[in-house]
Protein backbone atom coordinates (compact mmCIF):
# COMPACT_ATOMS: atom_id res chain seq x y z
CA UNK A 1 0.00 0.00 0.00
CA UNK A 2 2.99 2.37 -0.64
CA UNK A 3 3.42 2.77 2.90
CA UNK A 4 0.18 4.43 4.08
CA UNK A 5 -0.88 1.00 5.82
CA UNK A 6 0.52 -1.83 7.49
CA UNK A 7 -0.36 -4.96 8.29
CA UNK A 8 -3.05 -5.71 10.91
CA UNK A 9 -2.38 -7.87 13.46
CA UNK A 10 -5.12 -6.88 15.88
CA UNK A 11 -8.11 -5.02 15.84
CA UNK A 12 -6.38 -2.35 17.75
CA UNK A 13 -3.42 -0.52 16.40
CA UNK A 14 0.04 -1.91 17.84
CA UNK A 15 0.55 1.94 19.05
CA UNK A 16 -2.41 1.65 21.28
CA UNK A 17 -1.93 -1.67 22.37
CA UNK A 18 1.37 -4.02 21.37
CA UNK A 19 0.54 -7.22 20.05
CA UNK A 20 3.47 -9.04 20.25
CA UNK A 21 1.80 -11.52 22.34
CA UNK A 22 -0.87 -12.44 20.00
CA UNK A 23 -0.84 -15.38 18.03
CA UNK A 24 -2.48 -13.58 14.83
CA UNK A 25 -3.32 -15.59 11.99
CA UNK A 26 -0.99 -17.27 9.52
CA UNK A 27 -1.95 -17.78 5.87
CA UNK A 28 -2.54 -21.90 5.72
CA UNK A 29 -4.72 -22.61 3.02
CA UNK A 30 -4.61 -26.54 3.22
CA UNK A 31 -5.63 -26.29 7.03
CA UNK A 32 -8.77 -24.08 5.64
CA UNK A 33 -9.03 -26.60 3.64
CA UNK A 34 -9.05 -29.00 6.20
CA UNK A 35 -10.99 -27.05 8.84
CA UNK A 36 -13.86 -26.76 5.94
CA UNK A 37 -13.59 -30.44 5.24
CA UNK A 38 -14.33 -31.42 8.80
CA UNK A 39 -17.60 -28.51 9.31
CA UNK A 40 -18.98 -30.13 6.40
CA UNK A 41 -19.18 -26.62 4.57
CA UNK A 42 -21.13 -26.75 1.41
CA UNK A 43 -18.68 -24.80 -0.96
CA UNK A 44 -21.50 -25.07 -3.84
CA UNK A 45 -23.06 -21.63 -1.99
CA UNK A 46 -21.04 -19.01 -2.46
CA UNK A 47 -20.07 -16.73 0.21
CA UNK A 48 -22.27 -13.32 -0.13
CA UNK A 49 -20.35 -9.68 0.26
CA UNK A 50 -22.02 -6.63 0.71
CA UNK A 51 -19.96 -3.71 -0.80
CA UNK A 52 -20.71 0.07 -1.76
CA UNK A 53 -21.27 0.94 -5.54
CA UNK A 54 -17.86 0.55 -6.07
CA UNK A 55 -16.05 -2.53 -4.89
CA UNK A 56 -13.37 -2.12 -2.58
CA UNK A 57 -9.98 -3.26 -4.77
CA UNK A 58 -8.97 -5.40 -1.66
CA UNK A 59 -12.18 -7.78 -1.84
CA UNK A 60 -10.21 -9.23 -4.90
CA UNK A 61 -7.06 -10.38 -3.24
CA UNK A 62 -9.92 -11.46 -0.56
CA UNK A 63 -11.89 -13.46 -3.48
CA UNK A 64 -8.34 -14.91 -4.92
CA UNK A 65 -7.39 -16.27 -1.69
CA UNK A 66 -11.24 -17.58 -0.74
CA UNK A 67 -11.32 -19.15 -4.09
CA UNK A 68 -7.90 -20.82 -3.86
CA UNK A 69 -10.13 -22.75 -1.15
CA UNK A 70 -13.11 -23.71 -2.99
CA UNK A 71 -15.10 -20.70 -1.70
CA UNK A 72 -16.54 -18.64 -4.85
CA UNK A 73 -17.72 -14.97 -3.67
CA UNK A 74 -20.85 -12.90 -4.91
CA UNK A 75 -21.19 -9.59 -4.51
CA UNK A 76 -23.68 -7.46 -3.60
CA UNK A 77 -23.72 -3.93 -4.66
CA UNK A 78 -25.46 -1.08 -3.03
CA UNK A 79 -25.54 2.56 -3.05
CA UNK A 80 -23.51 4.61 -0.44
CA UNK A 81 -26.75 5.48 1.44
CA UNK A 82 -27.49 2.24 2.07
CA UNK A 83 -24.47 1.07 3.26
CA UNK A 84 -24.14 3.84 5.47
CA UNK A 85 -27.68 1.85 6.78
CA UNK A 86 -25.69 0.15 9.44
CA UNK A 87 -28.83 -2.29 9.46
CA UNK A 88 -27.93 -3.44 6.13
CA UNK A 89 -24.67 -5.20 7.60
CA UNK A 90 -26.90 -7.98 9.33
CA UNK A 91 -28.86 -8.47 6.09
CA UNK A 92 -28.34 -12.14 5.32
CA UNK A 93 -24.41 -11.03 4.05
CA UNK A 94 -21.58 -13.14 5.04
CA UNK A 95 -18.47 -10.81 4.77
CA UNK A 96 -18.17 -6.93 4.47
CA UNK A 97 -15.73 -4.12 4.78
CA UNK A 98 -15.51 -1.80 7.96
CA UNK A 99 -12.98 0.54 9.14
CA UNK A 100 -12.73 2.42 12.11
CA UNK A 101 -11.58 5.89 13.15
CA UNK A 102 -11.15 6.63 17.08
CA UNK A 103 -11.80 9.72 18.21
CA UNK A 104 -9.56 9.31 21.04
CA UNK A 105 -5.95 8.38 21.09
CA UNK A 106 -6.69 5.70 23.46
CA UNK A 107 -7.83 1.75 23.40
CA UNK A 108 -11.26 1.79 24.69
CA UNK A 109 -11.85 4.09 21.64
CA UNK A 110 -11.82 1.69 19.40
CA UNK A 111 -12.55 -1.16 22.25
CA UNK A 112 -15.86 0.37 23.70
CA UNK A 113 -17.77 1.25 20.17
CA UNK A 114 -16.77 -2.43 18.17
CA UNK A 115 -17.02 -4.94 20.82
CA UNK A 116 -19.32 -3.61 23.32
CA UNK A 117 -22.46 -5.69 23.78
CA UNK A 118 -24.94 -2.80 23.80
CA UNK A 119 -23.01 -0.41 20.69
CA UNK A 120 -24.88 0.15 17.83
CA UNK A 121 -21.13 0.55 16.45
CA UNK A 122 -21.01 -3.57 16.89
CA UNK A 123 -21.58 -4.26 13.52
CA UNK A 124 -20.79 -8.30 14.02
CA UNK A 125 -22.91 -8.98 17.45
CA UNK A 126 -20.23 -10.05 19.38
CA UNK A 127 -20.31 -10.77 23.32
CA UNK A 128 -17.91 -11.16 25.96
CA UNK A 129 -18.65 -10.48 29.10
CA UNK A 130 -14.78 -11.05 30.44
CA UNK A 131 -13.85 -8.47 27.72
CA UNK A 132 -16.47 -6.23 29.50
CA UNK A 133 -15.49 -6.66 32.52
CA UNK A 134 -11.65 -6.33 31.67
CA UNK A 135 -12.59 -2.80 29.98
CA UNK A 136 -14.11 -1.51 33.03
CA UNK A 137 -11.34 -2.40 34.80
CA UNK A 138 -8.82 -0.81 32.79
CA UNK A 139 -10.87 2.44 32.37
CA UNK A 140 -10.55 2.71 36.27
CA UNK A 141 -6.59 2.02 36.36
CA UNK A 142 -4.54 4.96 37.12
CA UNK A 143 -1.49 2.80 36.90
CA UNK A 144 -0.25 3.11 33.03
CA UNK A 145 1.30 -0.35 33.06
CA UNK A 146 -1.38 -2.32 35.08
CA UNK A 147 -3.39 -0.32 32.86
CA UNK A 148 -1.96 -1.52 29.16
CA UNK A 149 -1.55 -5.23 30.62
CA UNK A 150 -5.48 -5.33 30.88
CA UNK A 151 -5.80 -3.53 27.16
CA UNK A 152 -3.44 -6.35 26.54
CA UNK A 153 -5.57 -9.34 27.92
CA UNK A 154 -8.69 -7.54 26.09
CA UNK A 155 -6.43 -7.50 23.06
CA UNK A 156 -5.57 -11.83 23.35
CA UNK A 157 -9.37 -12.29 24.01
CA UNK A 158 -10.89 -10.58 20.94
CA UNK A 159 -8.10 -11.75 18.33
CA UNK A 160 -8.68 -15.44 19.82
CA UNK A 161 -12.73 -14.99 19.43
CA UNK A 162 -12.17 -13.53 16.04
CA UNK A 163 -15.53 -11.75 15.71
CA UNK A 164 -13.70 -10.11 12.63
CA UNK A 165 -10.69 -10.52 10.37
CA UNK A 166 -8.09 -7.35 10.72
CA UNK A 167 -6.69 -6.23 7.22
CA UNK A 168 -5.08 -3.09 7.81
CA UNK A 169 -3.91 -0.19 9.66
CA UNK A 170 -3.94 2.97 7.07
CA UNK A 171 -1.27 5.40 7.92
CA UNK A 172 -2.49 9.05 6.36
CA UNK A 173 -0.30 10.94 4.49
CA UNK A 174 -0.53 15.13 4.08
CA UNK A 175 1.20 17.51 1.56
CA UNK A 176 1.25 20.90 1.60
CA UNK A 177 2.65 23.80 -0.56
CA UNK A 178 6.03 24.96 -0.92
CA UNK A 179 5.67 27.63 2.34
CA UNK A 180 3.36 26.06 4.41
CA UNK A 181 4.40 24.40 7.69
CA UNK A 182 2.30 22.36 10.81
CA UNK A 183 0.29 20.68 8.82
CA UNK A 184 -1.04 18.04 11.00
CA UNK A 185 -3.50 15.46 11.13
CA UNK A 186 -5.89 15.06 13.67
CA UNK A 187 -6.70 11.43 15.08
CA UNK A 188 -10.19 11.00 12.72
CA UNK A 189 -7.72 11.80 9.79
CA UNK A 190 -9.41 15.48 9.57
CA UNK A 191 -6.58 18.55 8.90
CA UNK A 192 -5.93 20.24 12.10
CA UNK A 193 -6.42 24.19 10.97
CA UNK A 194 -5.05 25.51 14.06
CA UNK A 195 -1.62 25.47 14.12
CA UNK A 196 -1.07 25.48 10.23
CA UNK A 197 1.88 28.43 9.37
CA UNK A 198 2.54 30.34 5.78
CA UNK A 199 6.25 31.39 6.13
Amino acid sequence: MGGLASEAKCMIPSGLIPCDHVRGYKYNPEKAKSILKQNNVNLNQPLNILCGESIHPLFKFVEEDLNNIGIKCKYNQISSKEFANSANLYKGYDLYMYGWYADAVEPSSFIEPLFSIDSASNFSGYSNEEVMRLLKIAKATVNPMRRLEYYKEIQSIISDDAPCIPLYHPHNGICAQEGIINVNLSSLAMIKFDNIIKE
